[in-house]
């Protein structure tokens, strides 16, 4: 009896350490990759750029930022070598909706001096652009219209360091940089994940 009496004690603890560790797991991480609200944005839509002074010679790639992300500070990390790869493809700019200022921002994650820095502390240059998560990149070309919408995946999670270039925003700079029509990704990679903006 108390042999049972211990096996149901030590059952009943790992059940108690199993669910404290999935609860802080889901507060911590997993609960961002479940956004509720979509996005209408879709490739071929104009996009008004009319609160960004910015020149419109080039396509523009804008990159949403958000430093309560771990997902969006991780990426952000990683957009030097898409830049330093694609520098003439198009103007960079970062939508900054964290407390951070242009000066700490850009030292913190050695941001070159060609991208541009929108403050957007309030999000509502976000909002108005329909994207409802962070990290997350827009590409829109010379005519004003969206020729990508998506996430920082590779198909299968968040890029690193070394699989960013195969990230989905990456791999559409690679096909406008060849002037070729904007790739089809797989759901995921267009999907809105990360960290909902509030």
């Amino acid at each position: 009896m108390k042999l049972l009496a211990r096996h149901i004690s030590a059952l009943i603890g790992i059940l108690i350490c199993l669910t404290a560790s999935l609860s802080i797991y889901w507060d911590e991480e997993f609960q961002f990759y479940f956004v509720k609200e979509q996005s209408s944005l879709k490739v071929g839509d104009k996009i008004l750029l009319a609160d960004i002074k910015t020149d419109i010679s080039k396509p523009l790639y804008i990159h949403f930022f958000d430093e309560r992300c771990v997902d969006s500070k991780v990426s952000l990390e990683h957009l030097p070598l898409i830049i330093d790869k694609y520098p003439e493809t198009c103007n960079y700019m970062i939508i900054n909706g964290s407390s951070l200022t242009e000066r700490d921002l850009r030292k913190a994650y050695q941001l070159p001096e060609s991208v541009s820095i929108f403050q957007d502390s309030n999000f509502e240059l976000t909002q108005q652009l329909n994207v409802p998560t962070t990290p997350h990149a827009l590409i829109i070309d010379r005519n004003q219209s969206l020729y990508f919408t998506g996430n920082y995946s590779d198909g299968s999670g968040l890029c690193s360091a070394t699989t960013i270039y195969s990230s989905a925003p990456a791999v559409a700079l690679r096909f406008l940089a060849s002037n070729n029509q904007p790739p089809l990704f797989t759901n995921y990679q267009v999907s809105f994940t990360g960290c909902p903006i509030n």
